[in-house]
C-alpha cells in the first residue's frame, strides 16, 4: 500500500497474485487443474516480461510482515493509536484474529479480561472471564484503519480522487439506508 508509486504498487500486488497461484496450485487436486494453474503463473509473467522480470518481482514477504508494515504505514499518517506500530502488537492481534479465524481455542483465552475475583460467599471467589473489549476494539481499528488507507490509495492511483468526495458520500449514504441507526447515536 505505501510502495510510493503505482508501478511499486502493481509490483507488490503481483508478488500475491504469483505466490497465490502457487498455493493454489499446491490445494489443486487434479494434474490437469495444477497444469492450468502454471501455465497461468506462465502467462502472467510472460505479458510482464517486457516490463518486469520475475526476479525483479522478488519474493513474497509473508502475510505477517505485510500486516506489520501496512501497520506501521496507517500509524505513521496517524490514523490508528500509536501502539499500533509496534510490530509486536500487530502480530499479537494478527495472530489472534487469524487464530479465531481458523477456529483455535487459544485466541479466546489470550483475548479475555479478567474481572478482580470477587467473594460470592466466605472463602469462595469467582473470576468472570470475558472478551477483552479492548483487544477487539484494537483488532477492529488496526484493520478498518489498514482497509480504508488501503482504498484511498487505490482510489488515488486509478484516478478517482476528482470523485471521491461523491463516491464516499454515495457509499455512507446506501450503508445508512442499510444500517439502521440507535435512537440514542
Amino acid at each position: 500500500m505505501d510502495g510510493g508509486t503505482a508501478s511499486e504498487c502493481a509490483r507488490r500486488h503481483v508478488c500475491l497474485v504469483l505466490d497465490d497461484l502457487d498455493q493454489q496450485r499446491k490445494a489443486a487436486q487434479s494434474e490437469e487443474r495444477k497444469n492450468h494453474l502454471k501455465a497461468a503463473r506462465q502467462l502472467l509473467l510472460e505479458r510482464l516480461q517486457s516490463d518486469i522480470s520475475e526476479k525483479d518481482i522478488g519474493q513474497f514477504p509473508g502475510y505477517m510482515n505485510i500486516v506489520k508494515e501496512a501497520a506501521a504505514t496507517v500509524a505513521a499518517k496517524g490514523t490508528v493509536d500509536a501502539d499500533l506500530a509496534h510490530p509486536e502488537v500487530v502480530e499479537r492481534l494478527w495472530r489472534a484474529s487469524a487464530g479465531s479465524a481458523h477456529g483455535k481455542r487459544w485466541p479466546s483465552l489470550e483475548l479475555q479480561f479478567v474481572n478482580p475475583e470477587e467473594e460470592i460467599s466466605p472463602g469462595q471467589f469467582a473470576t468472570d472471564r470475558i472478551p477483552d473489549p479492548a483487544a477487539i476494539t484494537h483488532i477492529l481499528n488496526l484493520a478498518g484503519s489498514i482497509l480504508s488507507y488501503g482504498v484511498l490509495r487505490f482510489a488515488d492511483y486509478s484516478g478517482y480522487t476528482p470523485q471521491l468526495g461523491n463516491i464516499l458520500a454515495t457509499a455512507g449514504e446506501n450503508l445508512g439506508a442499510i444500517i439502521p441507526r440507535r435512537a440514542d447515536a
